[in-house]
């Protein structure tokens, strides 16, 4: 599944951050050397660059007092010299095969999805996400997975980041079912675009809510979900106020952003499959 998502990115993007193997490239960690590496960490992971999130049982003072003994010898300033990233571009209708000796073939398709400064396309982007595929009851699983089943496993995932991104559909299938399964992927991307029902976006909103209040029950997920939008955005108000905006997604909200982003005709497809079938 790991090189599924990494050959997605390398097809779905032509440039920018995100094409990039967090890892790295056997060719790029061979150029690597330990002075390099010693640079790089000088110059990026300084205090002046860090961000801080502290969630939990904890006294104000214990805390400054573990601040000031972990950084008080460490006065490097964040580097302000780094280049911004490409800009990122990404490929449309594009399809990869990679033969590999499995025994489950896997299947991923891509469409565009908003940085998170588009704010209301990224709401509705994703409750769309939830109706596709989040949940037993969500449009891919009960057709693709329940009623016809062409996949052992599908669902859709969408996840806000500060570039342009993606929302992908994923599944497990038999060697030899992609062609059935993509058409019955596609042909359920085309339902979403002529409409949504208003209790498919009650379920949607329920579920995004249970999500997000799971994910901040305890210290560790609240410090992690209050760093990674703070990082993302500069400030609290995404997250502050994200429930509340989804609550205020309509039907007509979810339809506007799946024939803005959804083209069936433009969807970028990686299959994982063995030799032949």
């Amino acid at each position: 599944a790991s090189l599924l998502w990494e050959e997605l990115d390398q097809t779905a993007y032509l440039s920018g951050p995100y094409r990039q193997p967090v890892l790295g490239t056997p060719e790029s960690l061979e150029r690597i050397d330990a002075a390099a590496l010693r640079d790089y960490y000088d110059r990026h992971y300084a205090p002046g660059a860090c961000l801080l999130v502290v969630a939990g049982d904890v006294t104000e003072d214990a805390l400054l007092s573990a601040l000031i003994h972990t950084f008080v010898n460490d006065r490097r300033p964040a580097d302000g010299d780094s280049p911004p990233p490409p800009p990122t571009e990404r490929a449309e209708g594009v399809s990869r095969r990679i033969d590999k000796d499995v025994k489950e073939a896997y299947l991923a398709l891509a469409w565009p999805a908003p940085p998170i400064a588009r704010r209301e396309d990224v709401y509705a982007m994703d409750v769309l996400t939830c109706i596709l595929g989040n949940g037993r009851s969500s449009r891919l699983y009960r057709e693709v997975k329940d009623r016809r089943r062409l996949v052992s496993t599908i669902g859709a995932h969408c996840s806000p980041q500060a570039h342009p991104s993606l929302l992908t559909v994923s599944a497990t299938l038999p060697p030899g079912g992609a062609g059935a399964a993509r058409e019955a992927i596609l042909e359920q991307i085309r339902r979403v675009r002529q409409g949504v029902s208003g209790r498919e976006v009650r379920r949607a909103r329920r579920m995004i809510r249970a999500g997000l209040e799971f994910a901040l029950e305890t210290p560790a997920g609240r410090a992690r979900s209050i760093g990674y939008y703070r990082l993302l955005t500069g400030s609290d108000e995404f997250l502050n106020t994200y429930l509340d905006r989804i609550e205020n997604v309509c039907a007509a909200d979810v339809v506007r952003v799946a024939r803005e982003y959804l083209d069936p005709d433009k969807a970028v497809e990686v299959l994982i499959a063995p030799p032949g079938q």
